[in-house]
């Protein structure tokens, strides 16, 4: 093989190996989506188990009995903000929270 074929055919190799790499696999593609759609769906903090708590960023198991206890110990929250109220809850911690959480207050207090 000549020095200007084998180049022609590294260089083209090199491109289609490129190529492969840039274009994501459908797997990829499908644990994307359904990260995104994770972080859609968020937790309704009057209702959620211990279990469905700690799937929110920054909440282990200890943050989400402290939650549990003090929904059991002073009734539905009425806010997010209200999470402020549980034992190492602070506004950071709670902004970074946020976006997985939500509120229903049942229809009784409202």
């Amino acid at each position: 093989m000549h020095t200007s074929s084998l180049r022609l055919t590294l260089a083209g190799l090199l491109l289609l190996l490129l190529g492969t790499l840039a274009v994501p696999s459908p797997v990829a593609a499908s644990q994307q989506t359904s990260a995104e759609s994770q972080a859609q769906e968020k937790i309704e903090i009057n209702s959620a188990t211990a279990e469905q708590l700690q799937q929110v960023p920054g909440i282990g198991p200890t943050l989400a009995a402290r939650i549990i206890d003090f929904r059991e110990e002073h009734g539905p929250f009425e806010r997010v903000e209200d999470l402020l109220n549980v034992q190492g809850i602070g506004v950071r911690t709670l902004e970074n929270m946020r976006p997985y959480l939500e509120v229903e207050v049942p229809k009784l207090l409202k």
